[in-house]
């Protein structure tokens, strides 16, 4: 098994040195090798370049990303999901919409946190090149009509579209309690009105969640 990170004794946790892990099998070794393989091809080689233009090629990582089985990884076959070998099951996590062992998922952030000591720019877009986990989708996915699935889930799932959760604003931070932004109903529509600041994402997302208050 191939050894991963430092080979300090005790510097690493026992999985990354080829050591058994109650957590990590086989299966979780060849997803983080398969992680680590698009990292040193697709992001290492470019991360001076991107941090000169202080940002990414966001739409052509995520498609890469895809195409790899990373960027879908989390998410359900049926809106263009694809779960890593080995990592589908009745997990209870805090969504029903997960069916992938959550330690795919912690494999695949470790792998790309690694990056972040090399590059700035990476580090402010990471998220634009990973998987949306626990702020858009699955809100959309538990609690979306399917009008709204149809229509959005399936191209933020393969990386065609981006998305991200507007919950934080200029005057409160994220505290939700103190939320101001306002969403009238009128007709068949929503009016919303405030301020939202310091949204992951925000800049260049396609759909947004946006916490609002719709009465007093």
């Amino acid at each position: 098994m191939r050894q991963f990170g430092s080979e300090v004794p005790f510097a690493e946790p026992p999985d990354l040195q080829g050591q058994y892990s109650p957590y990590y099998g086989e299966h979780h070794h060849r997803w983080r090798v398969q992680c680590r393989k698009f990292v040193e091809e697709e992001l290492l080689p470019h991360v001076e370049e991107w941090d000169e233009a202080g940002d990414i090629p966001a739409e052509e990582l995520r498609r890469k990303a895809y195409a790899a089985g990373i960027y879908g990884a989390t998410w359900p076959r049926e809106f263009g999901g694809t779960p890593p070998e080995g990592s589908e099951g009745p997990w209870h996590g805090s969504w029903e919409a997960v069916k992938v062992d959550p330690f795919f998922d912690f494999i695949l952030w470790d792998e790309l946190v690694c990056l972040d000591s090399l590059s700035k720019s990476l580090r402010a877009h990471e998220h634009r090149i990973a998987p949306d986990r626990g702020s858009f989708l699955e809100r959309l996915v538990v609690y979306g009509s399917d009008a709204l699935k149809k229509r959005i889930v399936a191209d933020c799932v393969t990386g065609a579209k981006s998305c991200c959760l507007a919950v934080t604003e200029p005057s409160g931070g994220s505290d939700v309690g103190s939320i101001k932004t306002t969403a009238v109903r009128e007709g068949d529509y929503y009016i919303v009105n405030g301020a939202k600041k310091w949204i992951t994402g925000g800049m260049k997302a396609d759909f947004f969640t946006v916490l609002c208050r719709t009465g007093n």
